[in-house]
């Protein structure tokens, strides 16, 4: 389940947000070889309880090994792109500079 929370209400409102949140999903599954989401009733229930959403879940699936950096990265990015709110998910621009930063401190280049 990929959809944005705020893609399954009635008043369904699509932006580049939406985007982001199911690039939030897909890392997550990557990253813990488990959907964020199973059934449409979960992205709701999550939407609707207003809470940050869990990224104590996040750990390493069997075919990734991050290091711990790494992973805190991860989860902090996990955190912002699976907002409740799409008014408050990074765009993508800046979530490219965070894992380009990422990426040459982790191999020097």
């Amino acid at each position: 389940m990929y959809s944005a929370p705020e893609l399954l209400l009635n008043d369904a409102i699509y932006n580049k947000k939406s985007d982001i949140w199911s690039v939030g999903c897909i890392l997550y599954e990557i990253t813990t070889s488990k959907k964020a989401f199973s059934m449409i009733s979960d992205v709701l229930d999550y939407y609707r309880s207003q809470q940050a959403f869990d990224v104590s879940r996040c750990w390493v699936g069997e075919f990734l090994t991050l290091e711990e950096d790494d992973r805190e990265l991860v989860s902090e990015t996990l955190h912002e792109m699976l907002h409740s709110d799409y008014k408050l998910r990074p765009v993508a621009a800046s979530l490219k500079a965070t894992f380009e930063f990422q990426i040459h401190r982790s191999t020097g280049l």
